[in-house]
């Protein structure tokens, strides 16, 4: 009665379960990949935590941060579908090989510009306009990388698994980051980037991808035995399968991603934190929840209506989390005046954390679903060129969403902002359920 006869799983079922999460990890090319990746990416966001730092303290401008960032982002938007274009006309590996040079090569010139005392803002802006441009060349090239290391069967466990290995490198980068910037200063995390890459270009070198994938690429951009036209790729972009996903991940980009942007702001005027530590908590807390997710979506095993339901539930629930960031402190006031709860500085910092981890772990999965959905059901001449498409959509929109933050949260407030970001996802989220249903 009430769940107490429940069987308890045994040993052997826990160690299938073990190596179901982590079944990708068993193919030696994956492997490789992953660990390469794992490095790189730590290396990259201690290099991002060190621009961000450099900028600061070279203009004391949160203007000059926001900057950086939109010349980072603006590639994305402008270059991902050539990005794309390539990923289907080359080999994805050679050309990821050829990014990972040239981003450490920005890495090196980073490191010896601040060890000359030359870097400026100035040029912080055109290196991240750099590595904005090869990041949106690579991005297609990735997407259309991974279904050449696994089998079908295994690729929504890659991605999952991959999107973990994101979110284990964002943990671990930021904190590395600030250890070395307090005892060697920015340069050595420029120069641990730098060295970094070296670990991703050798698993690269190192990895040989199906023969018989690379033909059916070579044959699909030689036009035969496979449709490599425009119209072909319109009518898979327009099946409703397809857009659905793509236009709740446009959504996701223009709204659903706007809390982090002001994470700062909640910080201040949801916890009353004046010194800028609850930032790494609730930062923390969304990329803990964001590991959960990956690792939930690491488990499906590419039930397409499945991956349809589970995509949009999250959805929602991120709607659901982004609403109770708005309303915490309002409802932590209302418990303690009746009694409940003790501290209202804990309880509301409890709820916060708590609310910034379900909006990771919902982020997570919704991307995890809607990108195994799509490296699912297109085909693989046309594969990166949609992978494109939906990147373009994920990241391309983020400077615009942020600048759209930003102005609400001064023009009307954080909860304004708040409120009305959840609201548009909790509407998208349920239009896609609902078309979902109606197929």
């Amino acid at each position: 009665m009430f769940g107490l006869k429940r069987k308890i799983p045994s040993g052997r079922e826990v160690h299938a379960q073990w190596r179901q999460t982590f079944q990708s990890l068993q193919n030696q090319r994956y492997r490789r990949y992953s660990i390469g990746q794992l490095i790189s990416l730590a290396g990259t966001w201690m290099q991002n935590v060190a621009i961000s730092w450099v900028v600061y303290k070279l203009t004391g401008s949160a203007l000059a941060l926001g900057l950086v960032q939109f010349a980072s982002n603006l590639p994305l938007l402008l270059f991902t579908y050539f990005g794309g274009v390539i990923a289907d006309r080359f080999n994805p590996r050679r050309v990821i090989l050829t990014t990972q040079w040239l981003e450490m090569l920005q890495a090196l010139l980073l490191t010896v510009l601040a060890l000359t005392g030359h870097l400026t803002v100035g040029w912080l802006v055109g290196m991240a306009i750099f590595l904005g441009c090869c990041t949106a060349i690579e991005s297609p090239c990735r997407q259309a990388l991974l279904p050449q290391l696994v089998g079908k069967s295994e690729l929504t466990n890659a991605i999952g698994l991959n999107s973990a290995i994101f979110n284990v490198s964002r943990l671990i980068g930021p904190m590395l980051a600030g250890l070395v910037i307090a005892l060697g200063g920015e340069v050595v995390c420029f120069m641990a980037n730098a060295f970094s890459y070296i670990a991703a270009i050798v698993t690269l070198i190192k990895i040989k991808t199906d023969d018989e994938e690379s033909a059916l690429r070579l044959t699909a951009s030689g036009g035969v035995g496979a449709d490599n036209s425009t119209a072909a790729l319109r009518h898979w972009i327009m099946q409703p399968p397809i857009r659905n996903v793509i236009l709740l991940v446009a959504c996701t980009s223009g709204f659903g991603f706007q809390f982090s942007v002001l994470l700062p702001v909640i910080a201040v005027q949801v916890l009353g934190d004046v010194s800028g530590a609850y930032v790494g908590f609730l930062s923390a807390a969304m990329g803990v929840g964001a590991l959960f997710g990956s690792l939930l979506v690491a488990n499906e095993h590419g039930d397409i209506p499945r991956l349809i339901r589970r995509t949009g539930i999250a959805a929602l629930t991120l709607s659901g989390g982004i609403l109770l960031l708005a309303g915490a402190k309002g409802l932590v006031s209302d418990m303690v005046a009746l009694g409940f709860g003790g501290s209202l500085g804990i309880a509301l910092l409890v709820l916060t954390l708590v609310a910034m981890s379900i909006c990771g772990f919902a982020i997570s999965v919704q991307l995890g679903g809607s990108n195994s959905q799509l490296q699912l059901q297109v085909p693989a001449h046309l594969r990166g060129r949609v992978m494109s498409i939906y990147s373009t959509f994920m990241m391309g929109l983020l400077p615009f969403s942020s600048l759209i933050a930003g102005w609400v949260a001064q023009q009307y407030g954080l909860l304004v902002a708040l409120a009305l970001s959840g609201a548009v996802m909790g509407v998208a989220s349920l239009a896609y359920l609902f078309q979902s249903h109606q197929k």
